[in-house]
């Protein structure tokens, strides 16, 4: 895949929450993923991460394996089929009017919203560890 924007702390955090959320299972293909196999399971947006103001926004990201991830980057048409199929039209109107907004997005944002994500995952985590199965949804940052 060609070189992209720097990752970031609130991108390694939102990442996490992504991944918890599809309980560690591609969205694509839903071959199943532990923890520990991290690199292996990928947070892919709808939008790339060069869109600020929904750079770690729920709504923007799916979880997907490598191959998957690479399928859809090589097929954009598909992807926007799947997009359509997994969202609906109603919350990609809510992300495309998402992406006009504007976000200082400097340390301070990044600090603050990874914190935020971190707490998340934690959240996300701990209703895993009781028994939550499927889908856990987290609160976006902004």
């Amino acid at each position: 895949m060609p070189m992209g924007i720097k990752r970031d702390a609130a991108d390694d955090a939102f990442s996490l929450c992504v991944r918890e959320r599809s309980n560690w299972a591609c969205e694509c293909c839903n071959k199943q993923f532990s923890v520990t196999d991290r690199g292996s399971l990928q947070c892919a947006h709808i939008y790339g991460r060069r869109n600020k103001s929904i750079r770690q926004e729920p709504l923007n990201a799916f979880a997907f394996c490598f191959g998957c991830h690479l399928k859809y980057t090589e097929n954009p048409l598909d992807f926007d089929s799947f997009v359509e199929g997994k969202l609906g039209s109603g919350a990609l109107q809510i992300l495309i009017e998402k992406r006009q907004g504007l976000v200082k997005y400097n340390k301070i944002f990044v600090k603050e919203c990874a914190k935020h994500y971190r707490e998340q995952f934690k959240i996300m985590s701990a209703k895993r560890e009781g028994g939550e199965m499927g889908r856990i949804e987290f609160e976006v940052f902004i």
